[in-house]
């Protein structure tokens, strides 16, 4: 897509970010059934931040809300545990379930407001809370059903599984939980644990 991020009206935005990705959890559903509504202007602000709609890239995403040297570090980290092939995997679903995410979103004619005017750290927190429950554990999904929609988050996993297989789905989702609450600790948050793994360490 070439027309301008603000002109849209209908945004099809992640994924991810976000149950992981067994996106659709328990928890994301139930955000969804107690009627939380979503955070549109932050899943606007969180695509916007990654290039856009069609061009979103993890990367850029992380490294405009966390800086460039903290995600470096955390890629050094997540290829010491994970090896090198599964990292750049790891990157390629992540930017995969953004875009996907954004067709599916216009798919349901999900209209998104204009970006938050959100940016850097503040977007960061912003994002940590929408994927955050009330007991301190921390789900990429969870963070996308709010941001976005739970059934964008559905559909997101289901894609991510279809395209790259179960595995890479449930490893993708332990990956970007430990990645979020990493991210969160350079935020002071030393509290938040990761869903997936069901430990922040």
């Amino acid at each position: 897509m070439n027309t301008p991020f603000h002109k849209l009206r209908s945004l099809a935005a992640t994924a991810a970010m976000v149950a992981g990705f067994g996106l659709i959890t328990a928890a994301t559903a139930a955000a969804a059934s107690a009627g939380e509504p979503p955070m549109l202007s932050v899943g606007s602000a969180f695509v916007d931040a990654g290039g856009g709609p069609g061009s979103f890239s993890s990367v850029r995403a992380s490294e405009a809300m966390f800086g460039q040297r903290t995600v470096q570090h955390e890629f050094v980290r997540l290829r010491r545990a994970y090896g090198a092939r599964n990292l750049n995997r790891f990157v390629n679903i992540y930017d995969f379930a953004v875009n996907d995410a954004w067709q599916r979103a216009g798919q349901d004619n999900v209209g998104f407001p204009p970006p938050a005017s959100l940016a850097g750290k503040t977007l960061a927190l912003a994002l940590v809370k929408a994927g955050t429950s009330g007991h301190d554990t921390f789900s990429f999904g969870r963070m996308l059903g709010t941001a976005l929609t739970p059934r964008v988050a559905h559909q997101v996993t289901r894609d991510i599984t279809a395209r790259f297989g179960a595995a890479a789905e449930a490893r993708f989702s332990k990956m970007a939980d430990a990645e979020f609450v990493d991210f969160a600790r350079t935020l002071g948050n030393r509290n938040l644990r990761s869903a997936a793994r069901g430990t922040s360490s």
